[in-house]
C-alpha cells in the first residue's frame, strides 16, 4: 500500500524493465483519475505496457526534447516571405497606384491579362445607392445585397478590355500612399517558376479635389506575365472594397 504516487520512485531500478503495474486499490491514489495515474506511472516506467487492467498508452508531450533545444533554432527575421517576391509585389503596387491615380487609366492595360483577369467591386452603405454613370453604385457586387445571380454575374468584369472600361468610369482619386498597409502571401505551387502572389492593400484615397476621403481594401492575385510589363507579373483577380465617403475634417470619426 502507498499513500502517493511519489512512493513509486523506490522502484526506479525497474525503470527499463517493468511491463505491468498493479496499483489499485490504494488509499493514497483511489481519488485520482485513472488517466493521471497512468501518465505518472508511464513517466516513471517508460517500458510499462499495462496499468492495472488497462493498456498504458504513451504520454503526449508538448515540451521540446533537449536534443532540439540544444540545437540551432531558426534565425529571427522580420518576414519569412521571399524578399525577391516581396520586392516584385511592392514595386507592382507602387506602379499600379501611380497609374490608377492618373487621369488616363487606359495605361493600366499592361497590369491585367487579356482574357484571364477578373475584377469586382464591393461597397456598403446607403450612399452607394447612387446609380449614375460615374459612381460606384451600378458596379456594387455585394453578395449580402439584394442582387440576383444575373446581376452578380454582370457586375463581375472579366478580361482586360471590360476591366479597363469599368475602371475608367470610376471617380478620379488620389491615394494617400503614406498610410498604406500591405500584406503579401506567396501561394503554394509545385512549379518553381510559376509562383502566385496574393497581395492585400489597405488605406485611404482622396476624392472631390482632396476634400473627401474614402477607406478601401484591395486584394489582388498576381501571376507571372513575362514581357508584358517591367515587373513581369499581372493581375488575375482584383477585388476592391470601398467604405463610405467622409469629409477630411471628420475622417477620424469614420466607422
Amino acid at each position: 500500500r502507498i499513500t502517493g504516487l511519489e512512493e513509486l520512485r523506490h522502484l526506479a531500478v525497474l525503470k527499463t524493465s517493468l511491463k505491468h503495474l498493479i496499483l489499485d486499490p490504494n488509499p493514497g491514489t483511489n481519488h485520482m483519475f485513472p488517466e493521471i495515474k497512468i501518465m505518472a506511472a508511464k513517466e516513471l516506467f517508460p517500458t510499462l505496457e499495462r496499468f492495472n487492467d488497462t493498456a498504458a498508452k504513451d504520454i503526449i508531450q508538448f515540451d521540446l526534447p533537449d536534443t532540439v533545444t540544444r540545437g540551432t533554432l531558426p534565425k529571427a527575421q522580420g518576414s519569412f516571405i521571399d524578399q525577391k517576391i516581396a520586392g516584385v509585389a511592392t514595386k507592382f503596387l507602387e506602379r499600379y497606384v501611380e497609374v490608377f491615380d492618373h487621369k488616363n487609366r487606359e495605361l493600366l492595360d499592361t497590369f491585367y491579362f487579356r482574357e484571364r483577369s477578373c475584377f469586382s467591386l464591393v461597397c456598403r452603405g446607403a450612399k452607394f445607392q447612387d446609380n449614375s454613370a460615374n459612381s460606384y453604385g451600378p458596379r456594387n457586387r455585394n453578395l449580402l445585397g439584394n442582387l440576383g445571380a444575373p446581376a452578380l454575374t454582370e457586375r463581375t468584369q472579366v478580361g482586360r478590355s471590360s476591366i479597363l472600361s469599368t475602371l475608367k468610369t470610376l471617380p478620379q482619386c488620389r491615394h494617400d500612399r503614406g498610410n498604406f498597409t500591405v500584406d503579401i502571401m506567396q501561394l503554394p505551387s509545385n512549379a518553381t517558376s510559376l509562383q502566385m502572389i496574393q497581395v492585400s492593400l489597405r488605406g485611404v484615397f482622396f476624392e472631390n479635389a482632396d476634400t473627401m476621403r474614402r477607406m478601401f481594401h484591395r486584394v489582388m492575385l498576381l501571376a507571372p506575365m513575362p514581357n508584358q510589363n517591367e515587373m513581369g507579373v499581372g493581375i488575375t483577380n482584383d477585388m476592391l472594397y470601398l467604405g463610405e465617403l467622409v469629409k477630411v475634417s471628420n475622417f477620424g470619426n469614420s466607422p
